[in-house]
């Protein structure tokens, strides 16, 4: 019931958004689901199974629904003219009917996989279905989504609890570290999920101020980084340390006030934050390295096992979306946890075909962008997105990461199917908001 009352709200909603837009209803259309980010929480869908003597139930989150509602007020002829990434997602969509019909035992692990690539497929319709999509305009608001985050990160730290919807109550302590420690996890839900999460948004953050220069941007690119600190994910740490040396590394003006400039900072910036690191080496180090424990040797022997057990006599079928920990459960009397990189669990779980396609997708998301898009800090910032959500996915099960995946693919996808606009767009933040992405 609670699933029809929200598919019946949505279609006012996005009905009425349509309707009192005179122009460019596509791409307000879009815009207006951004908000739904917000409300990252799940559906119950009746069904529950046991899983290593727990009673779990299957959930579908509220994203999804709503993107299904709205590809079907967006979708159109161009939307599903045959290329690269629709025959991927038919090839991903066929593996997971045969495991759903064949292979599925842990049915929650299947099924948030098996939502998360019908999330990502609505997500390229609409994208598809798209025209004249404003790139800077679209990720421009990504600076509210981020604030909001860092401002319940705060919020999360202050009283322990998670404060989202369906676990409100439930507590950010860390306790599987070698000592006990707050990890707040911010709209993605779990900490691991957060650092990750973090990485993405400053580097949204990141380009929306080197892009428009304006205090929104500023604050917000701060925040996140605040945010990210409070995480606690070192590989989340990784991927902004990558972003911001592709930044610098790529991101040149040619104008001499603009390099004399850099060079200032470049010079005043290196020695500080060295001596920052110098005077706080002995509590980053027990913060992130005595207290957290040494969870990264532990992913590589997990690799390992999954090579040692799982892959031996499934190098083309996989054993099925979602049945790592079942599959070594169940024939080899091992438990584990999920396998923490989601190119390894692709492999192992889906067989060396759809990895292959997976692979060349995610490639070839980056290569279409840099051939559509001319404007350099777009193809600088998809670059540093692309490198940090590579990083970052293949040292935490982000395969199961709803948010992050959702997150990657939008803005991969907007960049892909979005224009830059001709004109020098304002860096006046109030200047920009829903009513002008066409202007």
């Amino acid at each position: 019931m609670d699933i029809i009352l929200l598919i019946f709200f949505l279609f006012c909603y996005f009905f009425t958004i349509k309707l009192i837009s005179k122009t460019d209803q596509q791409n307000k259309l879009i815009c207006s689901v951004l908000p739904i980010i917000f409300f990252n929480f799940y559906l119950g869908i009746g069904h529950t199974t046991i899983v290593n003597g727990e009673k779990i139930g299957v959930g579908v989150n509220v994203i999804t629904i709503s993107l299904i509602v709205l590809v079907i007020f967006m979708v159109n002829g161009n939307s599903l003219k045959l290329d690269y990434g629709i025959v991927f997602f038919l090839s991903m969509f066929f593996v997971l009917i045969l495991d759903l019909l064949y292979r599925a035992v842990d049915l929650p692990s299947y099924y948030s996989i098996l939502f998360t690539y019908i999330t990502l497929f609505t997500l390229y319709l609409i994208f598809k279905s798209t025209q004249n999509l404003k790139i800077g305009k679209f990720l421009y608001l990504f600076n509210f989504i981020s604030i909001f985050n860092s401002l319940l990160s705060l919020a999360q730290l202050v009283t322990k609890k998670k404060l989202l919807i369906g676990g409100f109550n439930d507590s950010i302590l860390y306790t599987e570290g070698a000592i006990d420690s707050l990890r707040v996890t911010g709209i993605a839900g779990t900490n691991n999920a957060a650092g990750n999460f973090s990485a993405l948004l400053v580097c949204i953050t990141l380009f929306n101020f080197l892009k428009y220069k304006d205090k929104t941007s500023l604050i917000a690119l701060i925040f996140n980084l605040l945010f990210s600190a409070l995480t606690l994910t070192r590989i989340g740490y990784l991927g902004i340390l990558i972003e911001f040396i592709v930044f610098l590394a790529f991101y040149w003006s040619k104008k001499r006030k603009d390099v004399l400039r850099r060079i200032i900072i470049y010079c005043f910036s290196v020695p500080i934050i060295g001596l920052v690191l110098l005077v706080s080496a002995d509590y980053l180090i027990n913060k992130l390295v005595t207290q957290r424990g040494d969870t990264q040797s532990s992913r590589f022997i997990q690799y390992e096992r999954v090579f040692d057990y799982a892959m031996p006599n499934n190098w083309f079928t996989g054993i099925g979306t979602g049945q790592y920990q079942a599959y070594l459960k169940n024939n080899f009397f091992i438990s584990d946890i999920n396998i923490h990189s989601q190119y390894i669990n692709t492999l192992a779980e889906n067989g060396l075909i759809i990895f292959v396609l997976y692979v060349i997708f995610n490639f070839w998301l980056l290569i279409k962008i840099w051939r559509k898009q001319n404007d350099k800090l777009i193809r600088i910032f998809s670059l540093a997105f692309f490198i940090a959500n590579l990083i970052c996915s293949n040292f935490n099960p982000n395969q199961y990461y709803f948010v992050n995946n959702v997150l990657y693919y939008f803005v991969m996808f907007s960049l892909l199917f979005g224009q830059v606009s001709k004109e020098k767009e304002s860096r006046n933040h109030n200047e920009i908001s829903l009513h002008n992405f066409s202007s």
